[in-house]
């Protein structure tokens, strides 16, 4: 059997590949739920935080279960694709959701698990700016 390589970019020079193997086919409530655990995952061990950005579109993120290891994420926006097993046969790895979590961060969106265990995004504005921004105010002064 010949594998089929995909080509994930290329950084410093070097490009990275990864075997495409099958895809599991999912519904989207079990693809959600997938997602979710992913996501889950990676804010409760933190993962976010130890993600490197090499480049634009590449990332290394450590593996979860070999530790010294770490996996190549790479992408822009949504479309993701990691090194690891996982991501030879699941739509989603704690890797890639380490990843857009981490890009979250950088917009100043966090991460939160809500009290319903579900994974949120939540973007902070003080609550002045949402119901009544003071540069509404007909009568503002401007100071300095």
């Amino acid at each position: 059997m010949v594998a089929e390589l995909k080509n994930l970019g290329s950084f410093s020079g070097n490009a990275v590949y990864r075997e495409s193997r099958s895809m599991r086919a999912m519904a989207e409530p079990a693809l959600r739920r997938h997602i979710q655990t992913a996501v889950l995952k990676a804010v409760k061990m933190g993962l976010a935080a130890e993600v490197q950005r090499l480049d634009h579109g590449h990332y290394l993120v450590p593996s979860t279960s070999r530790g010294a290891m770490t996996h190549v994420v790479t992408g822009k926006g949504p479309d993701l694709d990691c090194t690891c097993e996982a991501s030879e046969h699941l739509p989603y790895c704690v890797h890639r959701a380490a990843v857009a979590i981490r890009r979250l961060l950088d917009q100043g969106v966090t991460v939160e698990v809500g009290p319903d265990g579900v994974a949120q995004a939540v973007k902070r504005v003080r609550v002045e700016d949402e119901i009544f921004p003071p540069q509404s105010y007909p009568y503002l002064v401007k100071e300095g």
